[in-house]
């Protein structure tokens, strides 16, 4: 009977060390483990290319331009995204610049990461801006795709940015 009760006091005291060792994410010091957004944060330059599906007599120029992602202190991130301008029929069409606050960042694996999909819901300037946007993080470099209805523009507007690294 004295070997079945040293046993089970073996047990119960092995089962209150495994639990009182378990840790999890959230005991991590602030700042010692970047999160996904932590990790894609920074200024990517490249080449943006804009199209007007509706309209694919209408070409626009691609442009050289930056976007900038910030990370919040919430795991998201903050995505500041260029202006653009094109001609249609004669007549300089500008859309203005925006950022985007709290756009989902997660890890995908091996240092690949998803931007979004986050949607476009903003006023810029006075005009509705509505839309959808994606993306990724691989190896460094930035690929991003947004839908953008300005106004009461009858169509979208979609934008591709490359980053050039």
């Amino acid at each position: 009977m004295k070997k079945i009760f040293n046993l089970m006091m073996m047990v119960v005291m092995m089962a209150a060390m495994t639990v009182a060792t378990a840790s999890c994410g959230d005991d991590e010091e602030s700042g010692s483990t970047p999160s996904a957004a932590g990790n894609v944060a920074g200024d990517y330059s490249g080449v943006m290319n804009m199209s007007l599906p509706a309209m694919p007599g209408i070409a626009i120029d691609p442009f050289a331009t930056t976007v900038k992602i910030a990370a919040g202190s919430d795991g998201t991130a903050t995505l500041t995204l260029p202006g653009a301008s094109y001609n249609m029929g004669g007549t300089d069409m500008v859309i203005a610049g925006f950022t985007m606050k709290g756009v989902s960042v997660a890890s995908s694996g091996n240092g690949a990461y998803t931007i979004g999909p986050a949607e476009i819901d903003l006023e810029v300037d006075g005009k509705e801006y509505r839309g959808a946007l994606n993306g990724t993080v691989t190896g460094g470099k930035l690929a991003l795709t947004y839908s953008l209805k300005v106004g009461k523009m009858p169509f979208d507007l979609v934008f591709k940015f490359t980053d050039n690294k």
